[in-house]
């Protein structure tokens, strides 16, 4: 309906009118029209629609409905579910049935006897409405006061219905699984307790009791998309014991909206000793798991899961145990440990134990293979915005171009890495980066001392173990050749100064020369060099003396 003035037209198709009913019509959640009704076959009304303020609208202030009753001692439940209107209710008692002598109602729960809306008991399309419970006092009188809210539409200007069920008030526990489970309970006590017959099939085992949540309440399936997670109870050597997960626990609590349990029990007894609960995040939605493992009395272990198919690993003890690592070579040995748990682990003492080496780790009790008897070098990138380097490296290489370190500053501002460099000369460059004034680096242990430098460093020497990086002329028929040089000065290198014959069977052989220049001579004066043993012709004894002479070294 548009803004401003307007005619309302009822009609009456038998033409008896409308035999009480009435029309209300709002605008803009204004009631502009009330109470019209048709006495026969038809009639009019006109009126304002407005919201600018040039009309005063006003809802009308309708009073609440009172209800009293006296204290029988019952456990009393009371809701307005299915009521037109938003409903509320006030629960107030009086010793003196005086108006003017109220004092609060308090719910079973322990919450004040106010409500204004109830999903558990009224449902999801009747949430607005409200509902209490609670325990009467024979010698109170009490006073229901049925209220609205303001819902835009009715506000409080239609229909409610009240009920109200009384039955005995028995206090009990309502877990099924519960040593003192009370079927006949509707009051929650508070009083469960699961160690006193847990283990009555096993006189001296204990009890372990495992709780579940899903905090959005669809359970560990459902809503879930692929492996739901669990939890799964390992002895110390590593059997499982058990493995469970929130809907498929011994008590299930599921009492919402959602397909799916919001809360789940699990009741074991187990022999003394020690134990590991493992537990593993669901694919989807793990940040709504959470769980905690008790003795009865004792908090054993508690979490929550951490990620999506995270398993993690929780040890702990039954009974009159000390649980520990036993192994004394182990990094956590436990010398107060009475029983093996299986923790033992190697690592976080593990490193190289060798004085001689450049890493050694006075702290490392277990020798990891870990030393490096080169040169332990330290690299240290910066970034000075803070959000790591955008193409820049540092690219440490052999003199063939193969790569030892090629490593990057990925996120943040700071990184320290250290390496073994074998002693050696390397070629240190540094790469491109997007943001070229952010990046900076310095390199520790090598020769020379410290070296810096930021992006498009080098190419540049490093020389690890000393001076291991020497220029020089390494072409060997040079006559200044090098063995130790590794680094070529081809403009060093001589190659004349040196030249001659290098032929040891020509008669002017030169022993020094480093390089032929063509200047040999040879004796030909005999005209049959084949003769060998010179008996004038060449023959098979020639030969002969040729084979025999065939592979000897000539010195």
């Amino acid at each position: 309906m548009a803004e401003g003035d307007f005619t309302f037209v009822g009609v009456d198709s038998y033409g008896d009118g409308w035999n009480g009913a009435t029309a209300t019509i709002y605008f803009n959640s204004n009631e502009v029209l009330a109470g019209f009704t048709v006495a026969g076959t038809g009639g009019s009304t006109t009126g304002t629609a407005a919201e600018d303020g040039t009309s005063e609208l006003t809802f009308p202030a309708y009073e609440g409905v009172w209800y009293t009753f006296a204290g029988t001692g019952d456990l009393h439940s009371i809701n307005t579910c299915g009521s037109v209107i938003d409903t509320r209710l006030h629960v107030y008692s009086s010793a003196t049935a005086d108006c003017g002598d109220f004092s609060c109602v308090n719910q079973v729960d322990g919450s004040v006897a106010i409500s204004d809306g109830s999903f558990d008991t009224c449902g999801f399309f009747d949430q607005d409405d409200a509902a209490v419970q609670f325990v009467s006092d024979p010698a109170m009188t009490y006073y229901v006061y049925v209220g609205y809210d303001l819902d835009g539409i009715f506000d409080g200007g239609g229909s409610f219905q009240i009920e109200m069920e009384c039955e005995e008030a028995i206090y009990g526990c309502f877990v099924d699984v519960a040593c003192n489970y009370n079927p006949e309970a509707n009051i929650d006590a508070d009083d469960c307790e699961y160690t006193s017959c847990a283990c009555d099939a096993n006189p001296n085992g204990i009890a372990l009791i495992i709780n579940m949540y899903d905090s959005f309440g669809d359970g560990w399936t459902g809503g879930n998309s692929g492996s739901t997670g669990g939890y799964e109870v390992f002895d110390a050597v590593g059997n499982s014991i058990t493995a469970g997960a929130i809907d498929d626990a011994m008590f299930i609590i599921d009492e919402d909206n959602y397909d799916g349990a919001e809360f789940g029990l699990d009741v074991l007894c187990l022999d003394p000793g020690c134990y590991s609960y493992s537990f593993t995040g669901a694919f989807l939605w793990s940040e709504e798991q959470s769980w905690s493992v008790t003795d009865g009395t004792n908090t054993l272990a508690e979490g929550g899961a951490g990620g999506s198919l995270v398993t993690e690993s929780y040890p702990f003890g039954l009974g009159d145990v000390t649980c520990g690592c036993m192994e004394e070579v182990a990094c956590n040995y436990d010398p107060e440990a009475t029983d093996e748990n299986g923790t033992c682990e190697y690592e976080t003492c593990a490193g190289c134990t060798d004085v001689t080496a450049c890493d050694f780790d006075p702290e490392a009790t277990i020798e990891d293979n870990s030393c490096c008897y080169g040169s332990c070098i330290t690299i240290t990138m910066n970034d000075s915005f803070g959000d790591g380097w955008s193409g820049c490296d540092v690219h440490i290489t052999d003199l063939e171009g193969n790569t030892v370190i090629q490593t990057s500053l990925t996120e943040g501002s700071y990184a320290q890495e250290t390496y073994c460099l074998a002693d050696g000369c390397y070629i240190l460059t540094s790469g491109d980066d997007v943001f070229n004034s952010e990046p900076s680096w310095s390199i520790t242990g090598v020769f020379g001392g410290v070296i810096t430098g930021g992006e498009l460093y080098g190419p540049a020497y490093v020389s690890a173990g000393g001076q291991n990086c020497i220029e020089g002329c390494d072409i060997a028929c040079a006559c200044n050749y090098d063995d130790t040089a590794n680094i070529l000065d081809l403009e060093a290198c001589i190659f004349d100064d040196c030249a001659g014959c290098t032929y040891a069977d020509a008669s002017n052989y030169d022993a020094n020369a480093g390089n032929d220049d063509g200047s040999c001579e040879f004796d030909l004066s005999n005209p049959c060099p084949a003769d060998l043993n010179e008996d004038g012709s060449v023959t098979t004894a020639d030969l002969l003396q040729f084979l025999g002479a065939f592979g000897t070294i000539c010195e």
